[in-house]
């Protein structure tokens, strides 16, 4: 059982390699996916998020916001060499599954949060690997979808849980690999493959091109998400309140009373 920090998707395959001898591995892969395959071209993006889901109980108009936020950012890959990593441990006969906290079923104008996470990382040049046809797409709080395993309202490992027998991690005694930017999914996922004695290598993502907070776009961006259901990105948002300087400091104490 081991934790081990990497800069890029490169390491982790090199960390991998002892791992890859012989013709079938036994090992089977789990990438989380935001913030360690891919990420908004916003600095802002995640704080604004996380504002609205601290607050979501007070805006009825919350989801849908939500929603047309999540349809209209712009995502890129966090390491442009994820698609060959993929494709190079796919061709070692090892399973690469995406693993990612979001939502599931329709949420504002996403009629299917699955399939709108999958078009996104497709669109990316990223494909999973699929299980059998016999996989059912919703197990408890969780869903499986073309290579991607959603945790709707449960944690990652009970997903996985769910789905233990399927991925054959018991019967084969396969090696679960899990790569996060997040140091308390990886200890969650080692508890539980201790717990049920399946073999763990983690890799802790920690990318140095994570687009940088911007402070002071912060309240224009939220005003116009939350007043027009209009997400603009930083390029745009600095050059609205380069022009409109007063404008933009009038949106941020609107904002400020009418907060979510």
């Amino acid at each position: 059982m081991s934790i081990t920090q990497v800069w890029n998707a490169c390491e982790v395959l090199e960390n991998l390699s002892p791992l890859l001898q012989g013709d079938l591995p036994n090992l089977v892969v789990f990438l989380d996916v935001d913030q360690t395959l891919i990420s908004p071209i916003s600095g802002n993006a995640f704080p604004i998020l996380e504002a609205f889901k601290k607050d979501h109980k007070k805006n009825p108009l919350f989801r849908q916001i939500l929603g047309c936020w999540r349809k209209q950012r712009q995502c890129k890959l966090l390491d442009p060499s994820w698609p060959t990593i993929i494709k190079t441990l796919q061709e070692k006969s090892v399973s690469v599954h995406g693993l990612t906290r979001i939502d599931i079923g329709s949420i504002g104008p996403i009629p299917s949060m699955q399939q709108w996470r999958w078009q996104e990382l497709n669109s990316l040049g990223i494909t999973l690997s699929p299980l059998s046809k016999a996989t059912p797409s919703r197990l408890g709080r969780g869903a499986f979808y073309k290579g991607i395993f959603l945790t709707g309202f449960g944690s990652k490992s009970e997903v996985i849980s769910k789905y233990t027998s399927y991925l054959g991690l018991q019967e084969k005694s396969l090696r679960v690999v899990f790569v996060d930017d997040r140091a308390s999914e990886l200890l969650a996922m080692q508890q539980w493959c201790t717990a049920q004695n399946i073999s763990f290598t983690g890799f802790h993502f920690c990318s140095s091109h994570i687009p940088q907070e911007i402070p002071h776009l912060l309240k224009l961006q939220k005003h116009i998400l939350v007043t027009h259901q209009r997400w603009v990105e930083d390029t745009e948002a600095e050059q609205e309140y380069s022009s409109f300087p007063q404008k933009c400091r009038e949106c941020g104490q609107l904002y400020e009373q009418d907060r979510l």
